[in-house]
């Protein structure tokens, strides 16, 4: 019976070790998936930012383009009053054409500042969707982590019953039963001297 009970023993502990290893590759599939989604949600934050650097940039740049066409059109016109000109001719040429320009500079601003925009909030919504990705993971592991620990847990128990009803009940004598056998009564019932005188020198021995 001791060895019985030692192999539902052996059966327990290495069940409970292969329990404690699917925990441990379970909370670490589960922390290497949240560090991941933790750093999505930073990259996704620090896009976010960027796209407000980026306006920042352009509309710093935009000023610094205002302030030039100001310039140019405040010394265009300075020279004009010095030479007693008006705005007409060469002055006024040079004032539209230096205009068409601040206009072109100032469109293709506008147009560079909404492509970064745009490729910095592509980013974002990248960073944010691997982050749910990597969240739906960790959730996922950690269900299936459950899963094969009660597997285990199940598995390991039903190996431990069928240990006991194989082997605890095998070649035991039934309750009650006599195997000594005393052969003299039972045969004298059966012999010629059955009935016959018992003593020394008696012919019955």
């Amino acid at each position: 019976m001791c060895g019985v009970w030692g192999m539902i023993a052996g059966q327990a502990v290495q069940g409970i070790m292969q329990y404690k290893q699917i925990k441990q590759e379970t909370n670490a599939k589960v922390a290497m998936y949240r560090q991941q989604e933790q750093a999505a949600e930073q990259n996704a934050k620090i896009s976010e930012l960027r796209q407000d650097q980026i306006a920042d940039k352009y509309a710093n740049d935009q000023r610094k383009l205002d302030d030039r066409m100001r310039l140019m059109a405040g010394q265009t016109a300075a020279q004009a009053g010095a030479s007693n000109m008006t705005l007409t001719g060469s002055p006024l040429d040079i004032l539209i054409s230096s205009y068409g320009t601040y206009q072109d500079d100032s469109s293709q601003l506008l147009q560079n500042q909404r492509n970064d925009e745009r490729s910095e909030l592509f980013n974002q919504y990248n960073y944010e969707n691997q982050a749910a990705g990597y969240k739906a993971s960790a959730e996922n592991a950690k269900v299936q982590g459950k899963l094969a620990g009660i597997a285990t847990l199940l598995s390991t128990a039903s190996s431990m019953y069928g240990i006991k009803h194989e082997y605890a009940g095998a070649k035991k004598p039934a309750s009650g039963t006599d195997y000594t056998f005393d052969y003299k009564p039972a045969l004298l019932r059966w012999s010629r001297y059955a009935n016959a005188p018992q003593g020394l020198y008696s012919s019955n021995p």
